[in-house]
């Protein structure tokens, strides 16, 4: 079963409509019984001046489950199924991200939203 803090690799379309070229890491920040809440994460090579933006929250300890240091992009939240997303590559065997970071991205992810 899927749980908040897991990553997924998977070719969504960007929320502005824009197809996605190639298979991206998200997120799982939010998980029921029928859809999960999802954030883009992006790594921070070339990007260092980005991760400062109210927009994004870097990711303190990113692996696992990322391999490079990232970010989650706190405007790109999406809400897919879980069968979708069930169906997609678990990264790092499926292990979670550490709690104090997908603590901070919630915590975060309110303020941004409110």
């Amino acid at each position: 079963m899927l749980e908040a803090g897991q990553a997924v690799l998977a070719q969504y379309p960007y929320r502005n409509g824009t197809e996605a070229e190639y298979p991206r890491p998200y997120l799982i920040v939010r998980i029921t019984s029928t859809e999960a809440d999802i954030l883009s994460v992006s790594s921070i090579r070339g990007k260092e001046r980005k991760v400062l933006f109210d927009s994004n929250c870097k990711i303190r300890v990113h692996f696992p489950p990322f391999l490079k240091p990232s970010f989650v992009q706190l405007d790109s939240l999406q809400t897919r199924p879980i069968n979708d997303l069930l169906s997609k590559k678990l990264l790092a065997g499926g292990q979670k991200l550490n709690d104090e970071d997908l603590r901070n991205i919630l915590q975060r992810l309110r303020k941004y939203r409110s």
